[in-house]
């Protein structure tokens, strides 16, 4: 499958899309707030602190498509 070399083959494509979706829209909001701190400074540097204090936050648990879960030694070795 083309275009998921940095992720794991086996995780579910809702998963995957719902990540993407969380990751893209924040990495937006700080684009944008870029143009919002010309016009007015601290809101653009406070939405910056939301959208960083965001990245903060633990990420979902990952989910598998059926029957490709990994391993218990899978699992312990990531950590």
């Amino acid at each position: 499958m083309t275009g998921r070399r940095l992720m794991d083959e086996r995780l579910a494509p809702d998963f995957l899309q719902q990540m993407t979706r969380r990751y893209g829209v924040a990495t937006l909001v700080q684009i944008a707030a870029v143009f919002v701190a010309i016009a007015a400074p601290r809101i653009g540097v406070a939405i910056v602190l939301l959208c960083d204090a965001f990245f903060l936050l633990p990420p979902p648990k990952p989910r598998y498509n059926p029957g490709e879960e990994p391993s218990e030694a899978e699992k312990t070795s990531d950590n």
